[in-house]
């Protein structure tokens, strides 16, 4: 994920008062930016899983998901976070689940 791509401190403050859109295996929340290209970012939490290893390889997955589905062009922050389900997950249902997940917000 390139830095430009990445969302900061302040993007993430502003998150609270946005929608969510829920898939099998991800929880998408979305605010708006004031300016710029969507940025996004991949969340797993140890409630998910303790293991560190399984922890980066969903990351990993998620953000390879979002880049295959494509991000919106809109000034959005969007942040992908992880369930349970997506442990045992295969890659081409997370790819599934986030372009689902992504058609929503468009729609």
């Amino acid at each position: 994920m390139s830095k430009k791509d990445r969302l900061t401190t302040a993007d993430f403050r502003k998150l609270r008062p946005g929608r969510r859109f829920h898939g099998a295996l991800v929880t998408l929340s979305v605010a708006s930016l004031e300016k710029g290209p969507a940025r996004y970012s991949c969340v797993v939490s140890k409630k998910v899983s303790p293991l560190a290893t399984t922890r980066n390889r969903i990351k990993r997955r998620l953000r390879n998901a979002v880049v295959a589905a494509g991000i919106p062009r809109q000034p959005l922050a969007l942040v992908f976070t992880a369930k349970k389900s997506s442990v045992d997950a295969a890659y081409r249902d997370i790819i599934a689940d986030v372009s689902s997940v992504l058609r929503n917000i468009r729609s």
